[in-house]
């Protein structure tokens, strides 16, 4: 939700492109990814999942829409992979091949699947972690 806040904010802030050049005001935009900044400062503020790291991302994501395919996910996969690199984050940079693959057009229609499939998948590991530290005792 802050994501897309901060690039709702980013949006109404650069406005529209300048329509002698097409391109955007560089002191609007530079305004623009500050507020992106800050919202990324309120979500470590507030402990969200993946703090600053989840806004910037996105926003990377975001702006870099229009440049080709492997320069989009090879940046946005590299601040990840550059910034996350403990635990099971150091794994952030596998991304990058199924990110590859992607070629801007909607999937099979597996929604249901999905939508099914992540919640049972975090249950199922709920269920094994008390299973495995002992806490459900089995009859």
């Amino acid at each position: 939700m802050l994501s897309v806040l901060a690039l709702k904010i980013f949006d109404l802030i650069r406005g529209e492109r300048k329509e002698d050049t097409e391109k955007y005001s560089t002191g609007k935009t530079i305004l623009g990814t500050v507020s992106v900044l800050a919202v990324a400062v309120v979500a470590l503020l507030v402990r969200v999942d993946y703090t600053i790291f989840a806004v910037v991302s996105v926003f990377l994501f975001y702006v870099l829409k229009d440049k080709k395919q492997l320069v989009r996910n090879g940046v946005g996969v590299a601040f990840l992979a550059l910034t996350r690199t403990m635990g099971y984050y150091c794994t952030t940079g596998l991304s990058i091949i199924p990110l590859l693959f992607y070629n801007g057009k909607k999937g099979r229609g597996y929604k249901w699947f999905f939508y099914v499939f992540y919640p049972g998948h975090l249950l199922l590991l709920y269920v094994l972690k008390r299973i495995l530290s002992g806490q459900i005792i089995t009859g």
